[in-house]
């Protein structure tokens, strides 16, 4: 669940927009980028300085796509280089463009492609018509050199396992598939993998800022991109215009103790659903006033006799899942969480099952998106954690005691870390030295990026400004009320400054 990949598959700050999280309908590119997917290769004309585009049409609406070699391993920047995939969105008004808006909407794994040429498309006039639109897939990820572990038909294995472990067979299984994908993921990625991580996908940013030939750039980062900004303002202060981040995600913030605070969150979100569903005579799943009793014995049925949903089965793994992924919503996600867990008690474990498809990016023909090992691989080199497997075991119980529903779903997601083949980078300290003051934005009761977050990198970073939310859900500018987005285009487009402390409701 870290990472806010799970604040994944983030994925979308957009998930509350267009009622889904993961992938998004209609915004895909017509086709990769040319050379987007090539091996890594020696050093190009790229690697000796900052490179150029060459745009071609692409996806929806006026989009544009190139690519950008960059170095794999920036200690050698004349070695190996890897293909960044960006596209962007050109301003409606050319001779009012202020620059480029770069963007980001979470993770890590999603793809910046997707998400550019999304918000090309409906951020506010005042947005669009000033910036281009600027979105690429990090590396590791999507188009631009993504990193591939296992096959489908392995993934679907893994992720059957249950994430509650009942006895010893059970954490000798999950153990077992955590090892597996670990090293799977270093001998299939020996080139790659240990260097996904953010702090030099910031500084392929920076790459991308000076084929564009941008002074500087204006950043919008959603969720994990909020830590993506957080690092570029660290290591390239004086190249950012300015920065606004949504659902921010500390980077002090331990692997553990990220674990631990997401799980708390939506066990909350959880709670207060079926409280909510009690007291809604319409709701599908009320039985009888008892939602949350039900709730619990539908876990267990599953985890007993999982639900066969033709060739493929609805067990605790799945079904955790897909609830979850509907809580990254706000309130209007509830009837959709309602109607698939009232299907389920009655045998039909199809709904939840796609929604749990959707979530971690599985395809009608049992291949996936890279979003999860993308996700997994950036998570272990960014949060050093220990590697022993009895950590895991461990964190998972003392985490269960906090959050029983969603707690060791958490740890056991992470614990391919434990065997991780390649070693933890780290982000780096906040230090405020140079970069423009940072909007923050935070809702108060989001679960996956908790709001204590949010208020924790506004007391490291001085001159940053609070924007609050008093809502639930996952982010707040492209779903909340206009009190949210107007405070943000401003600051975007005037840098018009938002008194630190202001509350929206």
């Amino acid at each position: 669940m870290t990472g806010a990949r799970r604040a994944s598959a983030a994925i979308f700050a957009l998930a509350v927009v267009i009622g889904v999280v993961g992938r998004v309908p209609g915004a895909t590119m017509v086709s990769p980028p040319a050379g987007a997917q090539t091996p890594t290769s020696h050093g190009s004309p790229d690697s000796q300085g900052v490179g150029t585009f060459v745009w071609r049409p692409c996806g929806p609406g006026v989009a544009q796509c190139s690519t950008l070699r960059v170095p794999l391993d920036y200690a050698m920047v004349n070695g190996r280089t890897i293909a960044i995939a960006v596209t962007r969105v050109r301003a409606r008004l050319s001779k009012r463009r202020i620059g480029s808006l770069f963007v980001n909407p979470g993770g890590p794994g999603a793809s910046g492609i997707v998400f550019a040429q999304l918000l090309g498309r409906i951020l506010d006039p005042s947005v669009t018509d000033r910036f281009d639109i600027v979105g690429f897939d990090p590396r590791g990820v999507g188009f631009s050199s993504p990193i591939r572990c296992v096959s489908g038909t392995t993934l679907d294995r893994i992720q059957h396992l249950d994430p509650s472990p009942d006895d010893n067979s059970e954490v000798e299984a999950l153990q077992q598939a955590a090892k597996e994908l670990a090293q799977a993921c270093g001998a299939n990625n020996p080139e790659t993998l240990g260097h996904v991580d953010t702090i030099d996908t910031a500084r392929d940013m920076d790459r991308i800022r000076a084929a564009l030939r941008d002074p500087t750039i204006t950043y919008l980062g959603f969720s994990y991109g909020t830590v993506l900004g957080l690092t570029y303002a660290q290591l390239f202060p004086q190249h950012l215009r300015a920065y606004a981040l949504d659902g921010v995600l500390d980077p002090a913030v331990s692997l553990d103790d990220r674990n631990q605070q997401q799980a708390v969150g939506f066990d909350r979100n959880l709670t207060a659903f079926l409280a909510d569903c009690s007291r809604q005579p319409k709701c599908p799943f009320q039985t009888g006033g008892h939602p949350a009793a039900a709730f619990e014995a539908l876990m267990a049925k599953v985890d007993a006799s999982p639900i066969r949903v033709e060739s493929r089965w609805l067990g605790p793994a799945e079904l955790t899942a897909a609830v979850v992924s509907q809580l990254y919503n706000t309130q209007r996600g509830w009837p959709r969480l309602a109607q698939l867990l009232a299907a389920a008690e009655q045998g039909d474990g199809r709904p939840a099952l796609e929604r749990f498809d959707n979530y971690v990016d599985r395809h009608q023909d049992g291949t996936y998106d890279n979003t999860n090992e993308a996700n997994l691989a950036v998570n272990c080199l960014d949060l050093p954690t220990p590697r022993e497997p009895a950590h895991v075991v461990a964190e998972a119980q003392r985490i269960a005691r906090l959050a029983p529903v969603f707690g060791p779903a958490a740890v056991w997601y992470n614990a391919p870390c434990a065997y991780w083949p390649v070693a933890a980078v780290g982000l780096p300290t906040l230090v405020p030295r140079g970069a423009p003051a940072a909007l923050l934005i935070g809702n108060t009761d989001d679960p996956a990026t908790p709001y204590v977050w949010a208020q924790s990198v506004a007391k490291r970073l001085p001159d940053s400004m609070l924007l609050t939310y008093v809502h639930d859900g996952h982010t707040a500018y492209l779903s909340g009320p206009p009190c949210i987005r107007n405070a943000v285009n401003s600051y975007l487009v005037s840098l018009k400054p938002v008194v630190n402390g202001t509350t929206c409701r």
